[in-house]
């Protein structure tokens, strides 16, 4: 109906970081799909209970304007919120965990 091409791919790549591009050609389905679903998921989650917990890895404040609002100790006081959570808070806290688990690997 709207004329997509029957085959698609994705790929993405951070400017001015120094990161060669990652490309979704060959593992699309396997790889990206799988994790977009469950980042998109989360997020629906978030905004239906309304609720936009700070991250707990300081990584993610490089290039955050409200870096300044959330000041130091922000991940520490960030991880306590979330420690005992339930519902999307707690699914949250599960998908930062899934992130850091790859990032030491």
């Amino acid at each position: 109906k709207w004329g997509l091409p029957a085959r698609v791919a994705a790929a993405y790549t951070y400017v001015n970081r120094g990161v060669d591009e990652r490309a979704f050609r060959d593992d699309f389905h396997q790889t990206l799909e799988p994790a977009a679903r469950e980042w998109l998921g989360v997020a629906v989650g978030l905004l239906n209970a309304r609720a936009f917990p700070r991250t707990t890895d300081a990584a993610d404040c490089t290039y955050c304007c409200f870096k300044p609002v959330c000041g130091d100790g922000a991940q520490a006081r960030a991880a306590q919120v979330l420690e005992g959570a339930g519902g999307a808070l707690a699914a949250f806290r599960t998908l930062k965990s899934h992130e850091d688990a790859e990032e030491e690997d």
